[in-house]
């Protein structure tokens, strides 16, 4: 079980901002794959995966260790039933395998501090995030995607990450640069590819459903 501190150790640390970026099987963990392992994948290396923010709630993490705290992510929680996006908050206290880039792009403890209402213990910071970054997720649907909660070019976990980015009034690092803006015909790949699998599915599911009324039919035409 992922356990942080439960009061703040470091208090210039508390609220320093990470960006995480996962590997393109990072779907094992957090959501559905956004591209298939391939040559493709390997050339883009980490412009590929999955990217998520993470937040430091006690200042727990020394200088050049793996952050822990809360991340926040965009994932598709049934990517073979349907493209339906959801947020997700989660807490990591230990550095994940599928992990392959870190970055620290700054502090927003001003902000934060603010929506936690000053209250330093652990458990607090958690909830009140966890339910700040639900609405945000909720703001970032209706603002910046047209209502439309399908994954898409206007709403992806990058385009999530860059939001919540923006909202804490931190600038995005140089060095990392989005799939979706280097190379958008690939989430039109994805996304046809996806719902091949959804039809697909769709079929095999009506299919299994009506065997045992035409079994006799099926069993005579094999």
């Amino acid at each position: 079980m992922h356990r942080l501190k439960g009061q703040e150790i470091n208090k210039e640390r508390v609220f320093d901002v990470y960006l995480i970026v996962y590997a393109n099987t990072s779907d094992q963990i957090i959501g559905s794959r956004i591209y298939q392992a391939g040559a493709l994948g390997n050339t883009l290396i980490t412009n590929a995966g999955h990217f998520a923010l993470l937040i430091d709630l006690a200042g727990e993490t020394p200088e050049g260790e793996y952050p822990k705290g809360m991340e926040v992510h965009e994932v598709i929680w049934e990517p073979e039933v349907s493209q339906e996006t959801s947020s997700m908050t989660q807490v990591r206290s230990t550095k994940s395998e599928k992990a392959i880039k870190t970055i620290k792009i700054g502090n927003a403890a001003e902000k934060l501090s603010k929506i936690c209402r000053g209250n330093s213990r652990t458990t607090y910071k958690l909830q009140c995030l966890s339910h700040y970054y639900f609405e945000l997720f909720e703001n970032f649907i209706q603002q910046e995607c047209e209502g439309d909660y399908n994954w898409s070019k206007l709403n992806n976990c990058h385009k999530f990450t860059k939001y919540c980015v923006q909202d804490l009034s931190l600038e995005w690092p140089e060095s990392i640069g989005s799939p979706l803006d280097d190379y958008p015909f690939l989430l039109d790949f994805w996304s046809i590819s996806q719902k091949a699998k959804v039809k697909s599915n769709e079929t095999s599911s009506y299919s299994s459903s009506s065997l045992s009324s035409s079994s006799s039919s099926f069993l005579f035409k094999k």
